[in-house]
């Protein structure tokens, strides 16, 4: 191992190695740098809790040699683990071998990536005892470098490693943990504005040669782990679908001591992209005022300083404005990619006349390529677009009308050796619908600049520009929230209940046909939505009375648009307005649907508002008040739909609450110990609280659990002493809001029954004097006889006694095993006569012994004579507890 203790970073190293083009102080904070846009954003809840562990956004660039990667969020100083892999170059590791095992990772031999990501080098990072270290390795080699407390002594600051075997420059590192905002704790889908807000959390800056010196695509990927390396958090970048709960290490969430899932089976890919080279993107994240002078952008034609950044986005304005601005970059061989987010401000009637100004493209001195320009609409909309390879009119245009004042993302490809330009709308993968310009006369222009230009229009439109990335692969410059409008299923957009407005305007047509629905089975010109239901009950999805056309409604169980099954749909609902929609679905607290929202037939498109309401079905034991009887054994439950509404108790949990809680009433049957349990049955994180006594309103806690040892999954175990024949309230919920699911409840308390204590003392003959019984514990049976064995031959005289607490006291020549300072009876008369096996029936419905009851415990004991000694003895005891 390779142990070097690290240096304190030099004031203003990190101000050394930026540029104007892409500046970045490794500082543990995005802001000020020229990251661009996010590469990756958050879209699940944290379950390893909310400001402890969680990665709100991925974002990455290169510049003089050296590549930035900014994790923005927290890391909980309890020295879990950062998990960083790096797929920079050709070759690597699909299925992680575990070599060179640094830091005990041998655990996660066998995880599986996603199939396109190769892993070549390994990042842990890591915080406690006021110390964070950072060690790097080279996959499939022997090489990796530890550096111990790289901060001196604190958990959070800047610094510098040394060198070591797995790199030759000393790589910078930065965290800062204040953060308290991005995604929240759950599985739940995330916020992904809130997420994508967060701008502190870990930095670094590593040299390009010490990772393969890679040009073009890197692929990065990062997850929060446990300390041990195998129970993985559901916090992944790229990010995993929602909802989603811990990975543990089997993917399923639980703990098996090594972590071996296989990360393909999961939605999307839990990685992200960026270009190296010095690329640029940008996030017009600059003061409001000029664009030139910030990132790298410069003039090149017109009015300076007239290209204005607001809002956080460049204002690109035909008509008065001249100014044309570029960002330069590093050529590159073959094919070269931007992607823009961009709207256009409504100018109150669609976009008319023959002068369409392009406003981006791409650039070398004045030969421009890859022109995107605003066109009248082909359907009579609002406007379109059109992508010329080489002219400055449009070669083709986009088929769909677009919508004043929407955002769209255009991404377009021009490959520099056809000379030819391709353009997508809104597109996930580069097989969704394009369309192509010309096919220009080869080979095209080595392109060195992006460029936005300001010009004159019949129009003179107003653009919105926003979140630019330069890459040289489709999946490099999709930006970090992917999907940027949900006409297709696979860029469902995720609704809360209440009122949604929509438009389905320019949507095409992509879900399924279904015989049972609409007209001729088809949904026209389709928007989605996915809904993770809010209760268990039934779903109503409405746009009764609020639309401008014609709809159509589908719900459909589960996100898998590739397997979708319906639950309902509706065309027009008796009593709706314009032929407006609404359908009811049963639904699971904590699933997720998908909806489509369309129009009857092909062309049927408009606006309207879109309501979403769940009413709950009502578990039968959600409140305290309806707590249902529970009896020893197994009770499988749901928490699924559960409110909360038992009391805080400062000494359980997380923050004293049980969340999301059901209740059950036990009676114990006996006195002794009563175990609750969900160890290992349970698919969340469990709570377990049992109360003394069923008086909601004046709550006493017996004791409490979250997370038992041994058990899986963060499932609880508590033990607590009962009384027989008392009552107890028993509830079962979740460790944080949000915690909710299923499992089994096991209940194991005191059972009826006989168990000896005490001892016998030897008598005249060499035994110990015995007590044991036959019939039954039953109170209703009444056939319980006591039986003394073991006695002496010639005993000739004895007596039963009985009582409600044991002791074991010397008493004659043996001990008394029941205290005489309780309640002491003497099961008269004496027995005269001799033998070894003397034995009684006992009569509960007669005094003395009819105060036996049910769930009563009673001890039972033979003092008899030990003859020859003519002395006294006694057996040992026996404790019954009966039974109705």
């Amino acid at each position: 191992m390779n142990l070097e203790l690290s240096l304190v970073l030099p004031l203003g190293l990190a101000s050394l190695v930026g540029s104007a083009q892409a500046q970045v102080f490794v500082d543990g904070t995005i802001a000020g740098d020229s990251y661009g846009p996010a590469r990756s954003v958050q879209a699940v809840q944290t379950q390893f809790g909310d400001n402890f562990s969680e990665l709100d956004a991925g974002y990455a660039t290169t510049n003089s040699g050296r590549m930035y990667i900014a994790l923005t969020g927290n890391i909980e100083a309890n020295f879990n683990k950062i998990e960083l892999f790096i797929d920079s170059r050709a070759g690597g590791e699909n299925v992680f071998s575990g070599i060179p095992g640094n830091d005990g990772t041998g655990s996660m031999t066998g995880l599986t990536f996603d199939s396109g990501f190769e892993a070549d080098y390994h990042l842990i990072l890591r915080r406690g005892f006021s110390q964070f270290d950072l060690d790097i390795a080279e996959l499939g080699t022997p090489n990796f470098s530890s550096y111990i407390d790289v901060f001196g002594g604190l958990l959070e600051g800047s610094g510098v490693t040394g060198i070591g075997p797995a790199n030759a420059s000393p790589i910078e590192v930065a965290y800062d943990g204040s953060n308290v905002a991005g995604v929240i704790g759950g599985c739940d889908p995330a916020d992904l504005v809130a997420a994508e807000a967060v701008l502190t959390g870990l930095e670094l800056g590593i040299a390009l040669s010490d990772l393969g010196n890679p040009v073009g695509e890197v692929r990065i990927l990062a997850f929060v782990n446990n300390s041990n390396h195998d129970f993985a958090s559901n916090q992944f970048l790229g990010s995993l679908g929602a909802p989603q709960c811990n990975l543990g290490g089997d993917g399923l969430g639980n703990f098996t001591g090594v972590l071996n899932f296989d990360l393909g089976t999961f939605s999307g890919d839990q990685f992200f992209v960026f270009t190296a080279g010095d690329l640029p993107s940008d996030d017009f994240s600059y003061a409001d005022g000029p664009l030139v002078g910030n990132g790298g952008w410069n003039n090149h034609s017109g009015t300076s300083g007239d290209m204005l950044v607001s809002g956080g986005q460049v204002v690109v304005q035909h008509g008065v404005p001249s100014e044309d601005a570029n960002i330069p970059f590093a050529p590159v061989a073959g094919a070269i990619y931007y992607g823009i987010d961009f709207s256009v401000d409504d100018l109150g009637h669609p976009y008319v006349g023959t002068d369409n100004e392009y406003f981006a493209h791409f650039r070398t001195e004045f030969n421009f390529s890859a022109r995107l320009d605003v066109v009248p609409a082909p359907g009579g909309g609002d406007f379109s677009v059109g992508i010329a390879s080489d002219d400055s009119t449009a070669d083709a245009i986009w088929p769909a009308d677009l919508t004043y004042g929407t955002t769209y993302r255009a991404i377009v490809r021009y490959d520099q050796v056809t000379n030819q330009a391709q353009l997508w709308i809104d597109a996930s993968v580069d097989t969704d619908p394009s369309i192509m310009g010309d096919d220009q006369a080869d080979p095209g222009d080595t392109v060195d600049s992006f460029a936005l230009r300001q010009s004159d229009s019949d129009e003179n439109e107003t653009l919105r520009v926003d979140n630019l990335i330069v890459g040289t692969s489709f999946d490099s410059v999709t930006g970090g929230a992917g999907c940027t409008s949900n006409d297709d299923c696979d860029c469902a957009t995720p609704i809360l209940d209440g009122v949604t407005p929509f438009s389905t305007l320019g949507a095409t047509t992509d879900g399924p046909l279904d015989a049972n629905c609409q007209f001729d089975g088809q949904t026209y010109n389709d928007i989605w939505f996915i809904y993770e239901a809010t209760c268990t009950g039934d779903l109503e999805v409405s746009t009764c009375g609020t639309v401008d056309y014609d709809s159509d409604l589908v719900v459909y169980d589960g996100t898998d648009c590739n397997n979708l099954t319906t639950l309902g749909c509706n065309d027009d609902f008796s009593g709706c307005a314009a032929f407006s929609s609404l359908v009811t679905v049963p639904v699971v607290s904590g699933n997720s649907y998908l909806i489509r929202v369309g129009g009857f037939l092909d062309g049927d498109v408009g606006s309207g508002d879109l309501s979403v309401t769940c009413t709950a079905a009502g578990l039968p034991n959600d409140n305290c008040a309806d707590s249902i009887p529970i009896s020893d054994g197994v009770t499988p439950f749901s928490t699924l739909g559960a409110t909360t509404d038992g009391p805080v108790d400062a000494n359980c949990m997380f923050d004293g609450q049980t969340y999301h809680d059901i209740w059950f009433t036990y009676v114990a049957l006996c006195s002794g110990e009563l175990e609750v349990s969900t160890c290992g049955t349970a698919d969340y994180d469990t709570d377990l609280v049992v109360y003394d006594g069923t008086d909601c309103d004046n709550l006493v806690t017996l004791g409490c659990n979250d997370d038992a040892l041994g058990c899986a999954n963060f499932s609880s175990l508590v033990t607590v002493p009962v009384v027989g024949g008392n009552s107890y309230l028993i509830r079962v919920g979740g460790w944080q809001d949000g915690d909710f699911g299923t499992g089994d409840l096991t209940v194991t308390g005191p059972s009826p029954g006989g168990t000896n204590y005490c001892k016998g003392a030897l008598n005249g003959d060499g035994q110990n004097g015995s007590m044991s019984m036959s019939g039954s514990v039953s109170v209703a049976a009444n056939d319980l006889v006591l039986v003394a064995s073991e006695l002496t031959d010639s005993s000739f005289a004895g007596l039963f006694v009985m009582g409600d607490t044991q002791a074991m006291v010397p008493f004659a020549s043996g001990f008394l095993c029941i205290d005489l300072g309780g309640t002491f009876i003497r099961l008269n008369p004496i027995i005269n006569g001799g033998g070894d096996v003397i034995s009684r029936a006992v009569d509960n419905t007669a005094a003395p012994a009819n105060v036996i009851t049910p769930g009563s415990t009673w001890n039972f004991q033979y003092w008899y004579r030990d003859d020859p000694a003519f002395g006294t003895n006694l057996t040992d005891g026996i404790g019954i507890c009966f039974a109705p």
